[in-house]
């Protein structure tokens, strides 16, 4: 997050969804391809993990697009459990958001009363959204969840291709 940070304005937006689109088509094509048809720089595992975070923190500042990647990250971790995938889904994306909005506020690109303003609105909202999306996930039966979900993140990848 930190050297996305310091990356801002210096590459042009589209060049980098572009990098993110097509590393996530190789992640995808990782996913969909049997394992003993897969050529072997495509096995996700050959990459150390904090090369991964690095590159997501990097892409995540600079594309604001956090949630494509950390959908790719749950859903190739395998949960088994579509509550334990909300419940990690969350808290990434909390610790992800908190580290941003600090650097982005420490960096003078965000002012900070507007800023706090906003934060406590949008808490008072999440008491809200939170129980009720709890809620509405337990009426939807896990293969839908996953196909859905997997759906979405293909589909925020052609996005970023094509943007």
């Amino acid at each position: 997050v930190g050297l996305g940070q310091m990356s801002l304005g210096q590459f042009a937006d589209q060049t980098v969804r572009h990098v993110l689109a097509f590393v996530l088509l190789v992640l995808l094509a990782s996913k969909a391809l049997p394992a003993g048809g897969r050529p072997s720089w495509l096995d996700s595992r050959r990459l150390p993990a904090w090369v991964v975070g690095v590159a997501c923190g990097w892409v995540s500042v600079t594309t604001n697009n956090a949630g494509v990647l950390v959908d790719m990250y749950l859903l190739s971790a395998a949960a088994t459990d579509k509550r334990e995938y909300l419940l990690r889904r969350s808290c990434l994306l909390l610790v992800i958001a908190s580290v941003k909005l600090a650097l982005h506020v420490a960096s003078g690109m965000l002012p900070l009363d507007i800023t706090v303003l906003q934060s406590a609105l949008l808490s008072v909202a999440a008491l809200v959204g939170v129980p009720t999306g709890q809620s509405l996930s337990r009426h939807i039966p896990q293969r839908i969840f996953g196909a859905v979900t997997w759906s979405l993140v293909a589909l925020g990848t052609v996005q970023l291709a094509l943007s």
